[in-house]
């Protein structure tokens, strides 16, 4: 068995900078997990997502999300809790 996280680098709505969290992805993709993060008004720096091995605690995967796709992602949660009427164009 294994066990699957979000492990990233972000700037708090508190106001702490470059502070390290992992979060175990469970009911939520990869990609919801990264938006939850965003509405909630975390700056991220830089994301991971891990694979480890629960019997050994082997880390099989580690890859890093390009920036590019954080961008796309954050782009889609302004869109999505943008008024339709406001001036930014869907």
């Amino acid at each position: 068995m294994f066990t699957e996280r979000l492990k990233f680098y972000a700037d708090t709505p508190r106001g702490e900078k470059n502070k390290q969290f992992c979060f175990k992805i469970g009911l939520l993709t990869l990609k919801d997990s990264i938006k939850r993060f965003i509405i909630k008004g975390f700056v991220l720096k830089s994301v991971y997502y891990e694979k480890i091995d629960t019997g050994t605690g082997e880390l099989l995967e580690n890859t890093r999300i390009p920036p590019e796709t954080i961008q796309d992602i954050f782009n889609e949660v302004v869109k999505e809790n943008t008024n339709p009427h406001s001036h930014y164009k869907k």
